[in-house]
């Protein structure tokens, strides 16, 4: 091997090893996990099943301190200190409900969440039924905040990650109080119910500059029979996978 060849492929090892201990040392949490399923034929046809529903999650360990009934929109609310997991009920349509879980900065681990939304999946399937129904479409949604390299998660994403002169962005005539990047990436194999798209943002958190919040969104649009245990925890576990394997080494890469 020549010399020449030999210090090219040392620093492009010395590269990639500091970028994977950025990747080590990066923290990161989660601050949103989403759930949206386009059930049919599915309809809520009384506040009775509403309150059947409630006292299904509480019997299964989810006490419910907050609701708002109304005739085609139910939200229950579960707030611990400024955890907040909501439950919302919603008629989409002729005999098509949708059902939506979020839970806003969770205190607890990942399983604990998982939890959650398997409960609720469960209370919602003691009274409607959801085995042989369809799912029309569903996403899932992960948010995190992850440490920046630098003061300003912007400078990260702008001049480290995408290695661009900071004075380009003069032309905007404005001051730059963040941004960050957009990615919508298709399925694979549409044919596929199983496939999915993707929705992705990696900005610069406005509340907290030194944090970079990225956002993945897993979109299945094609239509599903539910033949089997519809839960939660497998679209969680695929989301936070992806986040992880992709998107925080999309930050690190910086060669």
């Amino acid at each position: 091997m020549s010399q020449s060849r030999f210090l090219f492929c040392s620093k492009k090892i010395r590269l990639r090893q500091r970028a994977q201990a950025a990747i080590m040392n990066r923290n990161r949490n989660i601050i949103h996990v989403g759930l949206s399923d386009l059930f049919l034929p599915i309809i809520v046809r009384s506040k009775s099943e509403v309150l059947q529903f409630q006292s299904n999650l509480e019997e299964l360990g989810i006490e419910i301190t907050g609701t708002n009934y109304g005739p085609n929109q139910n939200i229950l609310t579960r707030q611990l200190s400024q955890s907040v997991l909501t439950i919302q009920l919603i008629n989409a349509g002729p005999n098509i409900t949708q059902l939506i879980i979020i839970s806003e900065n969770p205190d607890g681990s990942l399983e604990s969440i998982e939890e959650d939304f398997e409960r609720v999946l469960e209370a919602f399937d003691k009274v409607w039924l959801i085995q042989g129904k369809n799912v029309a479409k569903s996403d899932l949604t992960v948010r995190l905040l992850a440490d920046s390299s630098t003061e300003h998660a912007f400078s990260e994403i702008w001049e480290k990650r995408l290695r661009q002169n900071r004075d380009s962005l003069q032309q905007l005539g404005r001051p730059i109080l963040g941004g960050g990047l957009r990615f919508v990436l298709p399925p694979l194999n549409p044919q596929d119910p199983e496939d999915h798209g993707i929705e992705i943002k990696i900005e610069s958190f406005f509340p907290d500059p030194r944090k970079v919040f990225i956002e993945a969104i897993f979109l299945w649009g094609a239509p599903r029979m539910i033949s089997e245990k519809w839960n939660a925890s497998d679209r969680i576990q695929k989301v936070i996978q992806y986040s992880e394997q992709h998107l925080i080494p999309f930050l690190d890469q910086t060669y």
